[in-house]
């Protein structure tokens, strides 16, 4: 169902907000999910979402290597491509973070 999607990626994002739970989420693989959905779903408020999390994520030093490693910055740059501005955004502010 399209809406507990979006739910649940919105939850995702707001707990990226909070800087204590990045090893808790990569460790239940959150941050996979992330990049799949990324990859895979064309909803735009899913990809906002998506984009708004990973932003958040990627300002944790672990996560940048785990992204970078999985080989998933297609995923990253996907969503720089949405039409959505916002999303394009959030993108390029994780693409920055990851570039650090």
């Amino acid at each position: 169902d399209l809406q507990v999607r979006r739910d649940a990626i919105f939850a995702l994002a707001n707990l990226a907000d909070a800087v204590e739970l990045h090893a808790d989420l990569l460790r239940h693989g959150a941050v996979d999910r992330l990049e799949l959905v990324a990859l895979q779903v064309e909803d735009v408020r899913c990809q906002r979402d998506t984009g708004r999390a990973l932003a958040c994520l990627t300002q944790d030093a672990e996560i940048r290597k785990h992204i970078v490693e999985s080989k998933r910055l297609d995923a990253v740059i996907k969503l720089t491509r949405s039409l959505d501005v916002s999303c394009q955004r959030y993108a390029a502010l994780a693409l920055c973070n990851l570039g650090c």
